[in-house]
């Protein structure tokens, strides 16, 4: 593995440059609290209080609130992070529109934000790996409470930033890329030589699994509108395909890995575009396709799996180790103070947006 620098991101015109500097600049730093909730953690928030990004009830971004709550305390064997940066991820969007609410059914109000970067201010009495001061990246699980000043998370899903990884960049990275690796690298078993599609390549997942891909040794096909095949292209990509007017239908390649980030292709197109005994990977599961896909599993066409990402700090870590020596692209694309997280949410779904959406905390 070579040591070639990282490049770090600036935030221009409301986007992230790529450039060889480590700063950047957020505009309209003032959260828009809604003040101290009542209820039993009252008291406790006005001793510790933080501003915290939830939902109380489902619905558009408008659902969304910035308000002003208690502070978590770590279990034993928990950290607390003074959050800097993390990441918007499409189960933050889902959640919010209540698409999940039979999976999940977590009671409300609830802290969105499933990744994060910051340091270690406070460790449980059982934390062995960290200390305070750390800088560290981490996955918070299904609990969510990373859209905040600070979380608490597991020390089995926190790693260590690698020295020369820019925090904010490294926020963009551990459940996307996370994602990406345990399905190409765990699931797929990818290997070199072998032929991938990855449909949504230039979305937050798409992005990182092109490039993983790429590292494992893959030809990879990105599947994405045309305005995006440079960013694509740019991240390894050695052929890309517009995925409107229904540009799937007109390949005539056979993937042994299809890697759907999008949920944009038919069963009929998925069908078509595996090779007998390949592999099929998504992050979208629809009931349909999984029904099919066990269906197709024991006739041997291929397989069909859907990937649930786990918070491990070790893939964290290897991530983190591929971002420090400018092997892996965090894809950043665009930040919002934390206050702005409805808008943050209003930027994230709008299908043309390219690369990660990231929360800066001050």
């Amino acid at each position: 593995m070579g040591s070639s620098p990282t490049l770090g991101t600036k935030f221009r015109d409301g986007e992230f440059r790529r450039v060889k500097v480590r700063s950047f600049i957020v505009a309209d730093k003032n959260p828009r609290g809604r003040g101290i909730e009542g209820g039993a953690g009252a008291d406790q928030a006005k001793a510790f209080p933080m501003k915290a990004a939830r939902i109380h009830s489902h619905g558009g971004h408008e659902v969304l609130r910035v308000d002003t709550v208690a502070r978590p305390s770590p279990s034993d064997r928990q950290v607390l992070v003074k959050v800097k940066g993390a990441s918007l991820n499409a189960l933050d969007t889902s959640l919010r529109a209540g698409e999940m609410k039979v999976i999940t059914q977590f009671q409300l109000p609830k802290t969105l934000g499933f990744d994060l970067a910051g340091e270690v201010v406070e460790c449980g009495k059982r934390v062995t790996s960290f200390v305070p001061g750390d800088k560290v990246a981490a996955m918070t699980g299904v609990g969510g409470g990373a859209a905040a000043e600070y979380a608490s998370v597991d020390q089995e899903n926190v790693a260590r930033l690698p020295e020369g990884v820019d925090m904010l960049e490294a926020s963009a990275v551990p459940l996307a890329a996370s994602t990406a690796l345990q399905g190409l690298r765990g699931i797929a078993q990818l290997h070199a030589g072998q032929k991938v599609l990855v449909s949504g390549a230039s979305g937050g997942v798409g992005g990182f699994a092109v490039q993983i891909a790429k590292l494992l040794g893959g030809s990879v096909t990105a599947l994405c509108r045309d305005e995006h095949f440079d960013y694509v292209r740019g991240l390894g990509a050695d052929e890309m395909i517009d995925y409107r007017d229904d540009g799937a239908s007109k390949i005539d390649e056979r993937f042994d890995v299809v890697f759907d980030c999008s949920a944009k292709m038919s069963l009929e197109q998925v069908q078509s575009l595996a090779r007998h005994g390949g592999r099929v990977v998504t992050t979208r599961p629809e009931a349909k396709k999984v029904v099919q896909g066990f269906i197709d599993r024991l006739r041997g066409a291929f397989t069909y799996d859907v990937i649930m990402v786990r918070p491990r700090g070790g893939d964290i870590a290897f991530v983190l180790e591929l971002l420090r020596q400018g092997r892996l692209q965090p894809c950043l694309r665009k930040g919002f103070p934390l206050g702005s997280v409805a808008d943050a949410h209003r930027y994230f779904e709008e299908e043309s947006v390219a690369g990660k959406v990231v929360l800066t905390v001050d």
